[in-house]
């Protein structure tokens, strides 16, 4: 029963560490798109963008055919930030150009679309709850999917601006990453994206054309040892005074 409650403890005591840390975030983004089926003489555009502390930027562009058949031509993105409940702090960065024709008749009209997405976020420790060096785990999963008529590029950047704008990773195809990055307090990451894509379809295309880009990234602050040891030796001393 005492080591049911030695590592319940434990694990109180690691969620406790995870929540007292703060993060200090800015968070600028931009996105905007066109989209447009043949049939409609006009396109349809959106734009939106945000900075400092507003956690979310997002647009849809969205044309559907006129003539009763349910093609449509969608470029939408969005940018998120985020502090979930266990800490974590998690960006999600999103782009997608699409061209859908109908199966009804008259449904492949053809269409032109195009966007982007450009995302900074810059992430610090604040100095009042960091002394010294700590490490912070990064997860990054970077899923990138095209079709043959459309193109698109991605390109993400993750910098240490504090530590004279060193380059810590750069990703540009699908990825899926893990890395612990040291940092000082005080310390500046940025987190750059940029996604585009689009493409232009002629009324002889009955196949679903697209170019879609998802970026999700998640931060979490690294115990030091010395912590982990201080818990222990925390928990052990509960025990024994017969708690």
């Amino acid at each position: 029963m005492r080591l049911r409650a030695l590592w319940a403890l434990v694990v109180f005591g690691l969620a406790g560490y995870s929540q007292a840390a703060n993060w200090d975030w800015t968070h600028q983004a931009y996105g905007g798109g066109s989209a447009n089926v043949t049939d409609n003489p006009w396109a349809v555009t959106d734009f939106d963008q945000t900075e400092n502390h507003d956690s979310l930027m997002t647009f849809t562009a969205l044309d559907q055919s006129q003539n009763g058949t349910t093609t449509y031509y969608n470029v939408s993105g969005s940018s998120q930030v985020s502090v979930n409940r266990n800490n974590h702090f998690a960006i999600d960065v999103l782009f997608d150009a699409s061209y859908v024709p109908s199966e009804m008749a008259g449904g492949t009209l053809g269409g032109i679309g195009r966007g982007s997405v450009i995302s900074i976020v810059e992430l610090a420790m604040p100095p009042a709850n960091r002394l010294g060096q700590y490490q912070l785990n990064m997860d990054l999963v970077l899923d990138i999917n095209v079709s043959d008529m459309f193109y698109g590029s991605t390109t993400v950047v993750i910098t240490n601006i504090t530590d004279e704008y060193n380059e810590l990773a750069r990703f540009s195809s699908s990825a899926v990453h893990n890395m612990n990055i040291t940092q000082y307090a005080g310390d500046l990451i940025r987190i750059s994206s940029y996604l585009e894509g689009g493409g232009s379809v002629s009324d002889a295309v009955a196949s679903h054309e697209y170019y879609q880009s998802h970026l999700e990234v998640d931060f979490a602050v690294v115990p030091e040892p010395g912590t982990l040891v201080l818990i222990m030796i925390g928990c052990v001393v509960y025990i024994s005074r017969g708690h």
